[in-house]
Parts: C-alpha cells; sequence; structure tokens
C-alpha cells in the first residue's frame, strides 16, 4: 500500500477544537479541509453534484453501508513541537503588540475588535482559544488496494493546493491558521527509499509558477478572459476559468505573517466599510464606495427592490440590530452563504518571506433556480453584476496606484 507523509507549517494562529472549543490540533478538522480542496480541483472533470458525491463517498467514505469506510487512511504522526495554547481573556499578539485593526477584522467572531469599557474587553482579546503560530505537524496517508492512481493523484494535488491556498479551522477563509506545506515524500513499497515530491515556493514568482503547473487551463482565469467566464459556474466551491489567484508580498516592513495579513484586512477594510463618523481604520477618511448599500438600508424596507452590492462577500449581513437591518439568503434550510474570497498566508520558514495569497471562486451563489435575498424581509432577486465588487477589489489590489495599504508587487496566476 503506497503512503504519503506530508509536513505542514502553520503561519497564523489556528482556531481549531472539539465540541468543548478548547484549542488543539484535530485530525478531523485537517480531513474536512482536505476534502473541500479536493471537491474545489473536481469541476473540471466532474460537473454534476451527484457524481462528485458517488466519487467523494468511494474515495473518502460514506455513512451508507454500501459504501463503507474511506479508502484514504490518515493520522498526525509528529510535531515538532506542542504548539502553544492562548485563551481567552488573553490577546492576540503580534509580538510584543496586539494584532492590528486589519487582523481583528478578519477574526470577527473570535476575538474583540475594538476596546469597550462597557464590557470590559480589550481590542484583540480573544472569545475563543487558539494555537500560537509557527507549528509544523506531519500527516501520514496511506491508501488501501484498490484505489486507482488516478484517485492517488487527485489526493496529492489537493495536500499540495491545500498547502499553498488553504487552512484549517474557524475562520481559515479569512486567513487564519494558514497551512504551507514544507515536505511531501512518497512511498510505493514498504522497504522503498521515500521519494521528495515537493519544495515550497519561496517567493511570488514561485509561488504564482507552482498554482500554474498544478491548475489546469479549466481551472484559473485566462489572460484573455471576458465576461462569457461567468456564464458556466460551478455548483459548489472549485476552481474554474472564472477563478482568480494573487499572491502579494510585503513592502519591506511589517514582514510577520500577521503584520501581512493585518495589512490585508486594512485595504478590505477601506475598500468596503462605511465606518463610523466618517472615518474608518481610526482616523482615516472613508471611501464610500458603497454608498448605494448604506442608503438602501436605511431606507424603509417596503422600497426595497434590490440587494446590496456586497452580499458577494458572503450571507448574512448585517446593519444594524433590527430585523429589517439584516441580510441573508432565503430558502428553507439557508442560513449562510461562506464567502468565495480565501485569503492565505504562506511562509516555508522563519526567515522567509511571507505572501498574502487571495482565492476567488466564484461559484452558484444560491441553490434554486431563482434564488432570492431576504433583505430585511424584503424578497428581492439577485442581481446580474453580482460578482462585480469583489472583481473590482482583486483589480485593486493588482493596481499599485489604487490600493492604499503597502505592498510589494502583486502577481495573478494566469493561463494563456
Amino acid at each position: 500500500m503506497q503512503t504519503i507523509s506530508a509536513t505542514y507549517r502553520v503561519t497564523t494562529p489556528m482556531f481549531i477544537g472539539g465540541a468543548d472549543q478548547q484549542a488543539e490540533l484535530r485530525l478531523p478538522s485537517f480531513k474536512g479541509a482536505l476534502r473541500f480542496w479536493w471537491r474545489a480541483l473536481a469541476w473540471d472533470r466532474c460537473q454534476e453534484v451527484k457524481k462528485l458525491h458517488m466519487d467523494e463517498a468511494a474515495l473518502f467514505g460514506s455513512s451508507d453501508e454500501d459504501v463503507g469506510q474511506s479508502k484514504v487512511l490518515m493520522r498526525i504522526i509528529s510535531t515538532n513541537a506542542e504548539p502553544t495554547v492562548c485563551c481567552p481573556p488573553e490577546q492576540l499578539m503580534d509580538g510584543n503588540r496586539e494584532v492590528g485593526e486589519g487582523a481583528r477584522y478578519l477574526g470577527y467572531g473570535v476575538m474583540e475588535a475594538f476596546a469597550s469599557h462597557k464590557k470590559g474587553t480589550k481590542a484583540a482579546q480573544l472569545t475563543r482559544s487558539c494555537l500560537l503560530a509557527p507549528f509544523s505537524f506531519t500527516v501520514e496517508l496511506l491508501f488501501k488496494p484498490g484505489v486507482s492512481e488516478e484517485q492517488r493523484n487527485q489526493v496529492v494535488r489537493a495536500l499540495k493546493v491545500l498547502g499553498l491556498l488553504g487552512g484549517v479551522g474557524s475562520k481559515s477563509r479569512k486567513g487564519y491558521g494558514s497551512l504551507t506545506l514544507t515536505s511531501l515524500r512518497i512511498k510505493q513499497k514498504r522497504d522503498e527509499e521515500e521519494a521528495e515530491d515537493w519544495m515550497p515556493p519561496e517567493n511570488p514568482q514561485e509561488l504564482v509558477e507552482r498554482l500554474s503547473e498544478l491548475l489546469g487551463s479549466r481551472q484559473i482565469r485566462a489572460g484573455n478572459a471576458d465576461a462569457s467566464v461567468f456564464d458556466n459556474l460551478p455548483e459548489w466551491t472549485a476552481f474554474s476559468p472564472a477563478s482568480r489567484i494573487l499572491a502579494l508580498p510585503p513592502d519591506g516592513r511589517d514582514r510577520t505573517p500577521l503584520a501581512l495579513l493585518d495589512r490585508v484586512g486594512r485595504e478590505m477594510v477601506r475598500y468596503r466599510s462605511w465606518g463610523r463618523n466618517g472615518k474608518v481604520l481610526g482616523n482615516q477618511p472613508r471611501e464610500e464606495n458603497f454608498k448605494k448599500d448604506h442608503d438602501l438600508m436605511k431606507a424603509h424596507s417596503s422600497s426595497r427592490t434590490t440587494h446590496p452590492e456586497r452580499i458577494v462577500f458572503g450571507l448574512p449581513q448585517n446593519y444594524g440590530n433590527q430585523s429589517y437591518q439584516r441580510i441573508g439568503p432565503q430558502g428553507a434550510g439557508l442560513d449562510r452563504r461562506a464567502s468565495p474570497l480565501i485569503v492565505h498566508i504562506h511562509q516555508s520558514e522563519d526567515r522567509s518571506l511571507p505572501i498574502a495569497v487571495c482565492t476567488l471562486f466564484p461559484s452558484r451563489f444560491l441553490p434554486g433556480e431563482s434564488p432570492c435575498i431576504d433583505v430585511g424581509g424584503k424578497s428581492v432577486e439577485l442581481e446580474s453584476h453580482l460578482w462585480e465588487p469583489i472583481e473590482k477589489f482583486f483589480d485593486r489590489l493588482l493596481s499599485q496606484g489604487q490600493r492604499k495599504e503597502p505592498f510589494g508587487t502583486a502577481l495573478e496566476v494566469k493561463h494563456g
């Protein structure tokens, strides 16, 4: 039976744990992340949800007694050292200072965004425990007899892409719990030497080139792409001709992974936020890129005929504490729509330059033939220009003239 050993470096704090929320490295969480990226890579070969589920169950197992146990056995076999656990009410720190406002923005729900005298809390005070970065762990995978070479290759690709774009735990889409694959060893037989199949990219150019090699022409935006890439989107979060990936290095200052994550968060706040009293990020003037969204949600709910543009960044969204100020997907069993934008912080070792990687996965936004949005109790249909705000954000990140935060030269992964 073929075995694979994959070693990952955790570059940002990991919010992961069991039912009691106590932070611990858990194999089920890693399995879930690996399956997510396996599905993300599947659309070019499998464009039906039913077939996707069948292929996934055949490889990773299912509760269906006719399918049975996974054909890929996994275990965490080593760590370089026990990671440090940081628990509430401690603050999340970057060196000798609390993490910045942008990193706190991306960590909404697991830490306090601002200090509050009323609640007696501090900025960056944790509301959930986490494992502090950096630390490493190794996962060993064992393929049972009967697994095809194609299935093994699919898992290997998922392991690699997870280690270039993904993470594990709560807020992994926002850059926390980011994983960098540092080693991948493959052993075909029990007594043979392990073959090294991986060297982690060390700079943005190498990272972009590696992703171009791993992703096919139908899994990433082509250089001459136009609006037609949105005509046939995947039914689930998956790579397609509409997908985009950007690599952003720091500009020379604040070279820690958390400082770079903070820069990404600050740029997003500048672009998206209405702020308070005309200000964002403390005392910076707001840009008012989405004034229409603000005006719409301040108007009486009966007059609403459309939805805010910013819903593309994920649902639900709240513009206040009242029900008429809340937005969410409409339909039985629907309460959220995860963001199609995934942030990752890549760093192969302490001395290496951290790289922020942003991945956009346009896909069917909501299920159904005519999906609708509940805008404060008013049902409205999805607009056709849905993806435009997030496309503009990616274009902003690429342009040194548009973005406000200091980054190095941004590179985009493209085919053609």
